[in-house]
């Protein structure tokens, strides 16, 4: 068995059982399974792309073994051995398929010897199958789930939801956020073969190939740079922070727009922060730690016991579903389930209100990264009916202004501008 704990498919195999098991976030249980034995890069890879791929093709993969098997409750560790094999034989083209089913036939025999006929006998059918698309729901060819569909179908319609279910299944960009001389970081990349390209909007920003090289992770390890979406960075555009500024970021961790504010204007005049969960809090202190910034006040507390009123910009990137941000957290779509969305608007609500509370003057910024209206223009325009001393403010000298919606929202799409989903609105206060 020793040898077999070292196999990637069958790390594999224990990071997506632990996954369905414990419901907790995917990239988590990769990062403490990859530490638990000493793996190559190139294993590490693979282990990664196999995880990833099959929760990305979660409900598809399940329509195929459905479709193949007789039995109608299959044992869910069996079931996601056939789920790796099933991913490599559709979706990898560097496994050939007699490696994809051999190598599963042979976990098999190991952890469910009486199964392994079954697990052949599924795994060659669905290799000889041609699938027919027109059998198969549009959602479930792109792993989408019923209650999703059918949020997105109300907020963009049939046809625009086809694009964003599909843009959602593929394999998401990495975008850096550069902190030092952006020529310098490019001249790094290119001497050492780093394939990038430059955003358009923010030239601070550079998509990456790849970010396992290991200059990515020393620039990384000395806060040169920053894993972040160009998306966020529109986000503390709708800021726009300047000297004197006093600001607060009511939900902070990791710190990616926070960073983003102290790098834009070192000379505000008060930058605080708010994080409540201990371990996120942890996560948002190490990564200003290294990023080297002072001037940062962060308090691990909720921001709704913030009772200070000297400020005049408040960002509340509030706890969202997440939906914009599918295409690498795809575990989000097995994760969250429809009735968590009064939850999201309870917290969505009082954070929003409270901001509104202790704001003299100036304006509030409220975030999501999600695409849904129900944590998006439902919270705002209950907001506005609620507070008529609050305005939305124009934001097109702030933004691309193909980012901004008929409302005036920055509202980033996946599947139009190929980054991650962000809504956000600047709300001012009106003077008495």
């Amino acid at each position: 068995m020793n040898s077999l704990n070292k196999s990637p498919r069958y790390i594999s195999y224990e990071i997506l059982l632990s996954f369905i098991n414990k419901r907790s976030k995917l990239q988590q249980i990769i990062n403490y399974h990859l530490t638990k034995q000493k793996l190559s890069d190139k294993d590490k890879s693979f282990i990664t792309e196999i995880c990833y791929g099959v929760i990305r093709n979660y409900y598809f993969i399940e329509y195929l073994i459905n479709k193949q098997s007789k039995q109608k409750h299959i044992n869910k560790r069996l079931k996601i051995l056939i789920m790796i094999g099933i991913y490599q034989l559709k979706f990898l083209k560097s496994v050939p398929s007699y490696a994809a089913v051999n190598t599963s036939v042979h976990l098999s025999k190991i952890l469910f010897p009486y199964a392994k006929g079954f697990i052949n006998a599924i795994l060659r059918n669905i290799d000889r199958d041609k699938i027919n698309d027109s059998d198969i729901p549009i959602n479930i060819q792109k792993s989408c789930p019923n209650w999703l569909y059918q949020l997105y179908i109300n907020d963009f319609g049939s046809e625009e939801t086809l694009n964003l279910i599909n843009e959602q299944v593929k394999r998401p960009s990495h975008w850096i956020r550069i902190n030092d001389d952006i020529n310098k970081i490019m001249n790094i990349f290119s001497e050492n073969n780093i394939d990038f390209t430059q955003y358009n909007y923010n030239t601070k920003y550079l998509s990456v190939k790849s970010l396992s090289h290991k200059i990515i992770s020393e620039l990384l390890s000395n806060g040169i740079i920053y894993i972040q979406s160009p998306s966020s960075g529109h986000v503390v555009d709708l800021l726009n922070p300047k000297e004197g500024d006093s600001i607060i970021d009511g939900c902070s961790s990791p710190g990616g727009k926070l960073t983003d504010m102290y790098f834009r204007c070192k000379k505000l005049k008060k930058l605080h922060s708010y994080e409540i969960n201990y371990e996120r809090y942890k996560l948002l202190k190490k990564n200003i730690n290294i990023m080297s910034t002072d001037n940062i006040s962060i308090f691990n507390k909720s921001f709704l016991e913030c009772s200070n009123n000297n400020f005049n910009k408040i960002l509340i990137d509030v706890p969202c579903s997440g939906t914009g941000s599918i295409n690498k957290k795809p575990d989000i779509k097995i994760l969250r389930k429809l009735e968590q969305y009064k939850y999201f608007n309870e917290i969505q609500t009082s954070l929003l209100n409270h901001s509104a509370k202790i704001l003299k003057s100036g304006y509030i910024v409220y975030s999501t990264c999600s695409l849904n209206n129900l944590e998006n223009w439902n919270i705002i325009d209950n907001f506005l009916h609620n507070n008529k001393n609050y305005k939305v403010s124009n934001i097109s000298n702030l933004v691309p202004k193909n980012y901004i919606d008929k409302k005036g929202a920055l509202f980033i799409k996946p599947h139009e501008h190929k980054l991650d989903g962000i809504f956000a609105v600047r709300l001012t206060k009106l003077n008495a």
